[in-house]
This record gives C-alpha cells, structure tokens and sequence, in this order.
C-alpha cells in the first residue's frame, strides 16, 4: 500500500472503524450505515496519477426495465452536483457516488482532507438516492419495504470481520 494509504488505514484504525483491503488494489473497502441501506464505500490510491478516489455504492440495483429511466435520472441529478458524480453502471444496474482528488501538489496529508471526501460521496448517494428509488417503483417506500427489495445479494456485500482489524 503507498504511504497516503497506510494513514487512511490508521485513520480506520486509531478511530476503531472497520475496514478491509480491497485484494490485489492499493485499496480499502468499508461500510456506511443509512437510512437507505448499508453504503459500501471504497477508497483507492491510484497510481502513477496520484489520485485519491472514493466510491459510495448503494446497496440496490436497477431492474433492466428501468435502465434507461434511471440512467436519464443519473445525468440529470450530476447536473446539479457540485462537487463530484454520480454514476450508473448500466451493465450490473449498480449506482455510486465518486468524489476525487488530486494530491500531489497537497503538501501535508490531514485527515481532513479525507473525511471531507468520504462525506461527500456518502452525503451525494445518500441525497439521491430516494429520487432513484422512487424511479425504480419503491415511492413512498419505508426500511422495513426497502429491505425486502431485492439487494444486490447478500454475497456480493462486505462481510466485515471485526476483531482482524
């Protein structure tokens, strides 16, 4: 892992958060609690380009008949974003929030910077996400309907160990 990931992992760390590495990435993978669902948020250091990207990724996927539907919604909705984007993967019907940043001209790392990030990706999808599910024919739903909805399957999401970390 490069050195800005090794401080966001003692970031996760010292503050008793869980996380786990993304394999075979200079990545992290953890979890964020919503109204709407768990959020699994990934956080990588790109590299040679030094960008620090998180990803938000809602926990529901779009029917293949409301692709297009949400697709236009997604487009419209990054209109009125200011900082970073939301995005509709329309192969898998998943949708994410992104936020970035380039660092190499930051001269001191402060976890500010990272906590900043991390708020925006989860505040953007979290934001927006009722307008997708609206779209998607859960209108008015409440957590107990949305819990029924079909997620994007229990395997597919983070199962955190929490004494590893």
């Amino acid at each position: 892992m490069t050195e800005l990931m090794e401080r966001i992992k003692k970031h996760f760390q010292s503050n008793e958060l869980p996380f786990v590495p993304a394999e075979g990435q200079n990545a992290i993978v953890t979890v964020y609690g919503s109204d709407y669902g768990t959020f699994k948020v990934y956080i990588k250091d790109y590299h040679p380009v030094p960008v620090l990207m998180i990803y938000a990724q809602s926990p529901y996927l779009v029917p293949e008949e409301k692709k297009l539907l949400v697709s236009e919604l997604v487009h419209k909705i990054n209109k009125g974003l200011k900082v970073g984007a939301m995005e509709f993967e329309y192969e898998d019907g998943s949708v994410h929030t992104k936020t970035s940043v380039e660092y190499s001209a930051i001269k001191e790392y402060d976890d500010k910077l990272f906590i900043s990030l991390f708020a925006i990706a989860v505040n953007a999808l979290e934001k927006n996400l009722p307008d997708i599910l609206r779209a998607i024919n859960l209108e008015g739903a409440n957590q107990k309907e949305w819990s029924q909805f079909k997620q994007a399957g229990a395997a597919k999401y983070l199962t955190i160990d929490y004494s590893n970390n």
